[in-house]
């Protein structure tokens, strides 16, 4: 064999043997999951935990106040296989950061977002920008960490928290 062909036995063989642990759902997880469906039963998914952290900052080259939001949610499947949309809204006065989506065992799943200017038919112009995704959820149970943080170059533009979720929050 040559060093190509040994190099692709070697990744397969530890692609087979050694695959990515811990991300499928527990039994304890399947048994909250049947729980919280017949408490919601028209969703899908649910949300576990909900933290959102805000801190404020003094940039001196600005001089202005600096919002950090961050936000960290854990979303369970109800069902069998969901799909669910992820989007984030931001502008010219702010930016998203660490924008993270990992398994149950905090792995980072490698999941890309899109990002690209918000498009309405009503809005003559705007800077409004999202980034967006879709979380696959292939059993019941499934668990997904979700979190990132949102920049505000100048607290004026940071005007209100809601605590409202498109899923019920458990």
């Amino acid at each position: 064999m040559n060093k190509k062909t040994t190099l692709i036995v070697f990744l397969l063989y530890h692609l087979v043997l050694f695959p990515q642990k811990n991300i499928d759902p527990t039994s304890e997880d399947i048994q909250l999951a049947k729980e919280l469906k017949k408490k919601y039963l028209e969703d899908d998914v649910a949300i576990l935990n909900h933290v959102e952290d805000i801190s404020f900052d003094f940039d001196k080259k600005t001089e202005q106040v600096i919002v950090k939001h961050n936000n960290n949610q854990e979303y369970i499947n109800l069902d069998s296989r969901t799909k669910i949309p992820l989007y984030l809204f931001y502008d010219e006065q702010s930016t998203i950061d660490r924008l993270k989506v990992s398994y149950r065992n905090d792995k980072n799943t490698g999941i890309y977002f899109g990002d690209e200017y918000y498009n309405n038919e009503e809005l003559f112009h705007t800077d409004a920008r999202v980034k967006w995704t879709t979380l696959k959820f292939p059993l019941l149970g499934y668990k997904y960490n979700f979190s990132y943080t949102k920049t505000y170059s100048d607290i004026k533009y940071f005007v209100n928290t809601y605590f409202d979720d498109t899923y019920p929050t458990s």
